[in-house]
């Protein structure tokens, strides 16, 4: 009985043993993740905020960066009113009269009273800026 209970468990534990680490793990593959346009990154010169208040929004520009092609503000909105994140910025906005290309929201808070968000122009460009959020709020700067 006692040779019987032995084989048993070597031969269990040769079973176990066996399967244990005879398989080589796959391949792990690089997937790469989504990307979006470059944010550009070079300051075109130090900005001193710029900010505007208009029916309870707070709107600051706070840098300006180029890329020498594509130009990009970052800006912030804040008020206890209206939901920023759902206004046409983009729509609404204008560099010189020229349409921003792109308008990325990066953080915001208490349901979108609170915006930080990225505005982008084709062009390096001073002059006038538009910042519409809807018709009867309209941020005008001079750059």
């Amino acid at each position: 009985m006692k040779k019987y209970i032995i084989s048993f468990l070597a031969l269990t534990i040769l079973l176990i043993l066996s399967s244990c680490g005879s398989e080589q793990p796959s391949e792990v593959k690089n997937i790469p993740e989504k990307t979006e346009p470059p944010i550009v990154k070079e300051n075109i010169e130090p900005v001193q905020s710029l900010t505007d208040t208009k029916e309870g929004v707070e709107t600051t520009i706070t840098n300006i960066r180029t890329d020498g092609t594509n130009m990009a503000l970052d800006v912030t909105f804040s008020n206890h009113v209206y939901d920023i994140t759902s206004m046409d910025v983009i729509g609404l906005s204008s560099l010189n009269g020229v349409s921003p290309t792109d308008y990325i929201i990066g953080d915001t808070q208490m349901g979108g009273h609170h915006v930080e968000a990225e505005i982008r122009f084709p062009a390096e460009a001073k002059g006038k800026l538009v910042l519409g959020l809807n018709e009867e709020i309209t941020f005008t700067f001079e750059l």
